[in-house]
């Protein structure tokens, strides 16, 4: 399995809302997160993230993807949580992803790091 992969399966489990631990042959699959964290720290943020701690998707954010910025917000009318990610690299091109989730603001984060990771991949 790449790590292209593995992230996309992660996402979509994070995405259906099925935790079941993520199976570690996900998160194993994804060592190389870009991170100066290690193995054990990445799992314990993503499992953080997706249980609705706004710090540890924070943290995760901040390991993996350097340099980007972010947005987290409330639907004001179907009061769904959205988080945006973005970043401007040399050529003034803007690479943006979005996460949403109806549970907490901190898995729409998770979904729109995991969909930066997938489409960073080659």
């Amino acid at each position: 399995m790449t790590r292209k992969e593995a992230l996309t399966e992660l996402l979509e489990k994070v995405k259906a809302g099925e935790d079941n631990r993520f199976p570690h042959r996900f998160l194993s699959e994804v060592r190389a997160w870009r991170s100066p964290l290690e193995y054990f720290e990445i799992t314990k943020l993503v499992h953080g993230a997706y249980h609705g701690s706004m710090d540890a998707a924070l943290s995760l954010f901040e390991a993996v993807l350097p340099g980007w910025t972010m947005m987290v917000g409330q639907n004001m009318w179907h009061e769904d949580w959205t988080a945006t990610v973005r970043f401007c690299d040399d050529h003034e091109k803007i690479h943006e992803q979005f996460g949403f989730s109806g549970d907490t603001p901190s898995r729409a984060f998770l979904i729109a790091i995991l969909k930066a990771l997938v489409a960073m991949e080659p």
